[in-house]
């Protein structure tokens, strides 16, 4: 079973002491240029170890135990930069395989390498790296290292000897690599391709867990070492506790639209917290888009272990922090008696891309106010994405994305105005398996749809359909109808084009008869309902939306309202969708969207 943790090359635990590493010939060597290393060097000088209080933690080393035999025949990096200083492999036995990690952990050796050189007695390495397969490429960028390493030091003049045993000190007592051990019988190829890919499964909150349940920054003091215990327990417990909640669908699909398995949702947390040192300041943003992009899948880790690096932060510090992120988002969620918060909060999320920048300038702007003035700001952003938005203006061709935001904010509204406790299920409203659709109340096939249907068997296929949808109904006399019309008009071929387009207008048109494409007839609906009827009768969608209703499938309330025509003045026919209807529908949004609510024009 794979292991991560932490490792110090000296300090605390000397994990890496004494280690024989290799790296294979399947990778593409050394290549680490003057920026790069000088970047570590000045890392490594303006880190502040606060009395060892915090590591510098580097990114990860990912390694696999190997058989001793295999670095035999491999070079030695102290062989190619011709120094003398070698190390003690304490593990003759043992080697380690190298698989991710070779840049940052050949440049810490020959940074200490360098380091050395001024001692009259020069320690031994602490660790040994060899290659299995040095081409003329990789020999040049490690040796060119080297003399940008040397060159660095050498521009302190009189402190150079200083300089290097300050970083050295750090090196031996503040560096920590991120250690990722993976089983032995697993190939490293595809370990190594996977992490090339960016599917190494390696995540943000692996690799700070790793750093926040850290035995090594135990305190000697036997009470305070006491005391760090318990607390690691107490994150341990808390971990615990959040992640567990983020698995709860209902409440993960509030913030976030993204499909996560449940072990890594702890990822937005460290997501938001790092957005917000950004936007505070508090990483510098020119920094972050000359090191790393947002899309990249170790962003969060990266951030906050600069943070950590730059400000003398704890991970229990940052860990306090993320653990007040989560409550904040908990009580938007759970929203008490009010459910104002959920609700237009879900809507914004809903209505954005991932969500995330959406939940990350709400914290942003959280802090300080109360609730009221949190749900005034809110409310003012749901106006602001409504904004331009006219209702009776809305076409089904031209405005689907506005139809359906305003559909999914009727809704909400809906709820919120209702005395229940129901409240929208934003968990069934993103599920990929149901997909959402803008469904027409009263449908048929379109005006092109008819007008291409023109060969007899054709036509009277396409009105013995129509047929079935009114035997179902039992509307009889329309049945008799279309059939009498087949017999006499499709199948003799005596009907025109436009005697054929009429007489489907007509008879579809027996159960509504307006502007169809228009805002009042519109609702929305899962895909799979949709499709079950898709152009069907009034009368038959409002049959199949009441069965499917009693079951387990989610049918927004203002849609189940729709089909039972809760918004309809008059009560004379149910099984009709008229123009009096429609407008009474797209009358009552306005009622609760403009008039009330005031969140459309």
């Amino acid at each position: 079973m794979s292991k991560i943790g932490t490792r110090t090359v000296l300090g605390t635990d000397e994990y890496i002491k004494g280690k024989n590493f290799i790296v294979k010939e399947y990778q593409r060597g050394y290549r680490w240029g003057k920026q790069q290393v000088e970047d570590l060097l000045k890392d490594l000088l303006e880190f502040n170890p606060d009395n060892h209080r915090i590591k510098y933690c580097m990114q990860p080393l990912v390694v696999k135990r190997v058989p001793a035999e295999s670095v035999t025949k491999a070079r030695e990096l102290a062989n190619i930069i011709g120094s003398p200083n070698t190390a003690d492999v304490e593990e003759p036995e043992v080697a380690w395989e190298l698989i991710d990690g070779q840049q940052r952990l050949t440049t810490t050796l020959l940074i200490l390498d360098s380091c050395y050189s001024n001692l009259r007695k020069p320690p031994k390495l602490p660790y040994n790296i060899a290659y299995s397969l040095v081409r003329d490429i990789d020999e040049y960028y490690i040796t060119e290292a080297k003399t940008v390493i040397d060159a660095w030091f050498e521009q302190f003049g009189d402190e150079e000897d200083n300089k290097k045993n300050e970083i050295k000190g750090k090196i031996d007592g503040d560096i920590q690599f991120v250690w990722y051990e993976v089983d032995e019988d697993i190939n490293s190829v595809d370990v190594f391709t996977r992490l090339n890919i960016g599917k190494i499964p390696l995540t943000n909150a692996e690799l700070f867990k790793a750093l926040l349940l850290n035995p090594d920054h135990a305190p000697e003091d036997s009470i305070e070492n006491e005391k760090f215990k318990i607390r690691l327990s107490q994150i341990a417990f808390e971990w615990d506790k959040i992640e567990q909640s983020l698995r709860d669908d209902d409440f993960w699909n509030f913030i976030s639209n993204e499909e996560r398995e449940g072990e890594t949702r702890i990822d937005y947390l460290l997501q938001l917290y790092a957005l917000r040192l950004i936007a505070n300041g508090q990483v510098p943003k020119k920094e972050v888009d000359k090191t790393v992009h947002k899309s990249d899948e170790l962003f969060s880790f990266i951030i906050i272990n600069k943070y950590m690096k730059s400000s003398c932060v704890t991970a229990s510090e940052i860990w306090e922090k993320i653990v007040s992120l989560h409550d904040t988002l908990k009580y938007w969620y759970d929203g008490g008696e009010d459910s104002r918060l959920y609700h237009y909060i879900g809507f914004l999320v809903a209505t954005s891309g991932s969500g995330i920048g959406v939940i990350s300038n709400l914290i942003q702007n959280a802090e300080g106010k109360r609730k009221g003035e949190m749900e005034n700001y809110v409310i003012s952003l749901v106006r602001e994405s409504m904004k331009n938005v006219k209702l009776e203006e809305l076409s089904y061709h031209k405005d689907r994305a506005k139809i359906q935001k305003a559909l999914l904010l009727f809704n909400v509204q809906t709820l919120i105005q209702s005395k229940t406790d129901q409240r929208f299920s934003f968990k069934h409203y993103k599920d990929k398996k149901t997909s959402w659709e803008i469904e027409h109340i009263h449908a048929r096939a379109t005006d092109e749809e008819i007008r291409a249907i023109t060969q007899p068997n054709k036509r009277a296929e396409f009105l013995h359909a129509l047929q079935n949808q009114f035997a179902e109904i039992d509307d009889m006399q329309t049945v008799q109808e279309i059939e009498a019309f087949i017999q006499n008009e499709v199948l003799t071929e005596k009907v025109t084009d436009d005697q054929f387009f009429e007489f489907c207008c007509i008879v579809t048109d027996k159960y509504g008869d307006f502007d169809e494409n228009s805002l009042g007839n519109l609702t929305l609906l899962d895909a799979q309902t949709n499709h079950s009827y898709h152009n069907a009768l009034y009368p038959i969608k409002r049959q199949k939306i009441i069965e499917r209703d009693k079951g387990d499938v989610f049918i927004p309330v203002c849609t189940k309202n729709v089909f039972l025509k809760m918004y309809s003045s008059k009560f004379s026919n149910m099984m009709e969708w008229t123009k009096d209807d429609a407008e009474e529908y797209l009358e009552a949004m306005k009622t609760l969207l403009v008039k009330e609510a005031k969140l459309c024009q």
